[in-house]
């Protein structure tokens, strides 16, 4: 079961999504994953309420997909499964961030990167 994983999605009674994990069945040393192209851009500027949309696009299944950047700030996401597809998520600046920085640093790994 080392390809396993559970992908448990909650929903309130109105039907919205309240919890969405995925929970594996092994430890990741034990995973036997696919080589994931992971790829990603940044928006050339800045949403309307200052985050900035990154489009990520994977062929196979990345587990705990990480970003990193030197930019301040964090991401809206980080650290997930993302399934074959395409995605976006946000960076969410802080005083001293230059979207210059957040394109020339930002990075993308995922478990499979490692073994």
């Amino acid at each position: 079961a080392n390809g396993t994983m559970l992908h448990a999605v909650v929903k309130d009674s109105a039907g919205a999504v309240v919890n969405n994990n995925f929970l594996p069945f092994t430890a990741p040393k034990n995973f036997a994953l696919p080589k994931a192209n992971v790829q990603f851009t940044v928006a050339k500027s800045a949403n309307a309420d200052g985050s900035v949309d990154i489009t990520v696009i994977t062929d196979k299944v990345a587990v705990y997909l990480t970003f990193t950047t030197l930019a301040q700030g964090r991401f809206s996401d980080n650290a997930f499964v993302m399934l074959p597809g395409t995605q976006k998520i946000q960076f969410l600046p802080i005083q001293g961030f230059l979207i210059s920085d957040l394109t020339s640093s930002l990075r993308a790994e995922h478990a499979a990167s490692y073994m």
